[in-house]
C-alpha cells in the first residue's frame, strides 16, 4: 500500500511472512481472528489480526506494522510522547486538525515551510 507523504511517497513495508513448519504457532478462532506466533529461524514475527482485517504485526527486524480497516482512536489518561529517531511523517486524506488546552508550540532546527494551496488565515485574540 503506498502512503503519500509529505517529502515523497512511502510504501508499506512487505509481508514477511516465511513460516516453516514446526515454527510457527497459529491460532485462529471461530469467527476468524487470528493469533501467530513465528519462530521461524531468520523470519520470526509476530502477528495478530481481527477477522475484519485489521492487524498488528511485528517484523523479524523489529519494525512494526499497525493496519485497520476502521477507525484508530487512542485514549490517554495522562501524557503521549512520540519520538523518532528517524523522519515523521503525518499523512491524511482528509482534513487535519489539532486542538489544546493549553500552549502550542512549534519548533523546528532547520526551518519551517507553509504549502497552502488555498486561503491561510491566521486568527489571534492576543499579541
Amino acid at each position: 500500500m503506498s502512503i503519500p507523504g509529505a517529502v515523497g511517497s512511502y510504501q508499506e513495508p512487505a509481508n514477511p511472512f516465511n513460516a516453516e513448519y514446526p515454527y510457527n504457532h497459529a491460532l485462529e478462532s471461530e469467527s476468524g481472528h487470528v493469533l501467530e506466533l513465528d519462530d521461524t529461524p531468520g523470519s520470526e514475527r509476530i502477528h495478530i489480526m481481527h477477522k475484519s482485517g485489521t492487524f498488528i504485526e511485528i517484523h523479524p527486524d523489529g519494525t512494526v506494522v499497525r493496519r485497520s480497516s476502521g477507525d484508530v482512536i487512542e485514549i490517554s489518561g495522562g501524557n503521549t510522547v512520540s519520538f523518532s529517531s528517524g523522519n515523521h511523517v503525518v499523512s491524511s486524506a482528509g482534513d487535519s486538525e489539532h486542538n489544546t488546552s493549553g500552549a502550542f508550540n512549534l519548533k523546528a532546527g532547520a526551518g519551517v515551510t507553509f504549502n497552502v494551496t488555498g486561503n491561510a488565515s491566521i486568527i489571534a485574540s492576543g499579541s
